[in-house]
């Protein structure tokens, strides 16, 4: 079964660096009733000439209408498109070859990574490329990148299965042979690693994560796989790029499913969008404070003393990025639920661009006296008494004149 968990990485610290706001010449509509504010970014002065980037961002605050001390949510909502925006695929595969892996494991692993190959359609593009490594107790490439289709599956066909479980030397043998397919000059390349392990690394999990950590400072996607139960989840998903990009795998005979997955995610998000990097940044200011460990996804930068958070999102999803954190009001009045909320985008063409998010209004209320309403009475309706009349003289011979009664209101039914 394919189980993809979607926890947050942590303990990696990104630095983020935006870009002045107050020179860009953004061309914004004006923003409708519900938020959406559509931005066609500029690109960088080195590049020249329009962007094809259209940006789509939303920033709501829930409730509008709070009372001091309550809590409302804030969510900003990102959405990116670069149309007919693709620059060339550089993918390295970085497989396991230890013993463990022998019988079943390694020819699933071979026909879906040979499968994963196919999928990329190399004979129609020729900037996508493969290169092939196998790791063990060391690491060896197989493939340097090549658009050979042919020639990419019969790297994966030579990898065995013995000997020990090396990860971190495979991921920076896979980023060897990225950084010898590069250009002298900058290249607009996607780069990824995919690395597959069903083991635990042997000299544990630190190496592996300064492995990705370098793979990461040199802008490389890394993919992780782990097969099987044996596998160090916990380090895989951490060495991952990004939660959504790390797959457990239960059962050998659903590897494609997680390929195919990841061909999906390089050619339809990272090729389709055309968006490199996402970074937010939101500042909440002295009016309100920050409720701890509130917000989604994990940002990469919390500045509690300084009131601001940044998240940053490699390559994001087609159909859009949402953020959010909670509030806590310190003043009472009608306010922007933000003193400020920034994102800068750059492109697959390494081209940044920068907006400015439209922060809703929201009022607060200072908490009135409750009141305590007073015990109505209790009507006690009165109670007729009968009293005893005498009965006619038998000898009288006057008709007797009628007598009025007293009857209570409440008896009458009268309001």
């Amino acid at each position: 079964m394919l189980s993809r968990k979607l926890l947050t990485a942590s303990g990696i610290a990104v630095a983020l660096c935006l870009a002045s706001l107050a020179s860009l010449d953004l061309a914004v509509t004006a923003a409708p009733s519900d938020g959406t504010t559509e931005s066609r970014l500029p690109s960088s002065p080195r590049q020249g000439g329009a962007s094809p980037c259209v940006m789509t961002h939303t920033m709501t605050a829930d409730p509008a209408v709070l009372l001091l001390g309550e809590e409302l949510t804030v969510t900003l909502g990102v959405q990116a498109t670069c149309p007919n925006l693709e620059s060339p695929l550089h993918v390295v595969l970085v497989l396991d070859g230890s013993g463990s892996m022998s019988g079943q494991k390694t020819q699933q692993m071979k026909a879906a990574a040979a499968r994963f190959v196919r999928d990329l359609e190399l004979p129609g593009h020729a900037g996508r490329r493969v290169g092939v490594v196998e790791y063990n107790s060391q690491a060896r490439r197989l493939c340097y990148l090549t658009n050979n289709e042919n020639q990419a599956i019969s790297c994966i066909n030579r990898v065995g299965a013995n000997g020990g479980t090396s990860i971190d030397l495979g991921i920076l043998e896979g980023l060897r042979v990225l950084e010898e397919g590069r250009p002298s000059g900058p290249s607009s390349a996607v780069e990824a690693i995919i690395v597959l392990a069903d083991g635990a690394s042997q000299t544990g999990c630190p190496p592996v994560l300064n492995a990705a950590r370098q793979a990461r400072d040199e802008g490389v996607t890394l993919f992780s796989i782990c097969l099987g139960p044996d596998c160090d989840h916990r380090c895989m998903l951490m060495a991952a790029s990004s939660a959504r990009y790390y797959y457990y795998i239960e059962d050998p005979n659903y590897l494609y499913a997680a390929f195919r997955h990841i061909a999906d995610s390089l050619v339809g998000e990272m090729l389709g969008v055309g968006v490199r990097s996402l970074r937010v940044r939101e500042e909440w200011g002295e009016r309100f404070a920050y409720v701890g460990d509130s917000a989604e996804p994990e940002p990469a930068v919390v500045d509690l003393p300084a009131d601001w958070l940044a998240w940053h999102e490699d390559y994001p999803a087609r159909e859009g990025v949402t953020f959010s954190l909670r509030l806590r009001p310190l003043h009472a009045g009608v306010q922007q639920a933000s003193e400020s909320a920034t994102g800068v985008l750059t492109d697959v063409l390494g081209r940044t661009a920068a907006w400015q998010f439209v922060p809703p209004e929201v009022t607060v209320l200072e908490p009135g006296p409750v009141p305590t309403n007073a015990p109505s009475a209790t009507h006690q309706p009165a109670t007729a008494t009968a009293t005893a009349t005498t009965a006619p003289s038998s000898t009288a011979t006057e008709r007797p004149k009628p007598t009025s009664a007293y009857i209570p209101r409440a008896v009458r039914g009268v309001p």
